[in-house]
């Protein structure tokens, strides 16, 4: 059985931090939807949505 292709080694620390930072953005964008809405709140909320939509950009263009 041939071996699996691997991806240069410089890309997988890349993916892993990709991973992360998704994961840690939408646990961040559920509790944030879930706590009553203050000013803070409100702000943070924009800044997590702000950030998730660029990840999404990122990961969509390869």
């Amino acid at each position: 059985m041939p071996a699996r292709p691997q991806p240069p080694a410089r890309t997988r620390p890349q993916a892993a931090f990709t991973v992360n930072r998704a994961m840690l953005l939408t646990r961040e964008l559920r509790t944030h939807r879930e706590l009553p809405p203050a000013p803070f709140q409100q702000a943070r909320l924009a800044t997590l949505t702000r950030d998730w939509a660029a990840l999404r950009a990122a990961w969509r263009s390869g």
